[in-house]
């Protein structure tokens, strides 16, 4: 497990689960190091009350440390529980309408987020695509704008197989 799944189990929803499932286990495995200690149950020596309190204590302390000792409990819960290879096998196996089924509770909360953000996204990048994509018109000489193709041809034809010549002042046609 990483720290943002001990986080979560730490801190998230289901922390107070957790926090009985780990004084529950503390006070069992302190009870039965206590009993191999003294021979017999901890609390016909040291006094039913005082034995409470004391497994009180070592729970709250455990439970306290805890979160700045995760680090070292890292590598084994990974090769323990093996939940990276387990998660990846159990994933490759999943057909793709099932896979489907596994990741759409996942985003069906915020499907309309999705939807409206993505439809925003593409919005823009067309508007860029369309503003960025446009050629510069041509200039002349003189730094003026050149007028861009006829719509009789395209190139400055008059469909004749002749060509305007835009560099002669009386505009006269030549044979091409």
């Amino acid at each position: 497990l990483g720290r943002g799944e001990w986080e979560n189990i730490l801190s998230g929803k289901h922390a107070a689960r957790f926090s009985e499932l780990l004084q529950r286990h503390t006070a069992r495995y302190v009870d039965g190091v206590a009993t191999v200690l003294y021979g017999g149950a901890p609390a016909r020596f040291a006094g039913a009350e005082h034995w409470a309190t004391t497994r009180q204590q070592i729970c709250d302390q455990v439970a306290a440390e805890l979160p700045a000792q995760l680090h070292r409990v890292h590598a084994y819960t990974d090769e323990t529980l093996r939940l990276t290879t387990t998660i990846s096998s159990e994933m490759r196996a999943l057909s793709s309408a099932e896979f489907e089924q596994v990741l759409h509770p996942i985003f069906q909360e915020d499907e309309l987020t999705l939807i409206v953000v993505g439809g925003v996204l593409g919005l823009i990048v067309g508007y860029l695509q369309a503003v960025f994509t446009q050629p510069e018109p041509e200039q002349d000489e003189t730094g003026a704008a050149e007028a861009g193709p006829s719509p009789s041809g395209g190139n400055g034809s008059d469909g004749d197989g002749s060509v305007t010549s835009r560099d002669d002042a009386d505009m006269t046609r030549r044979p091409a």
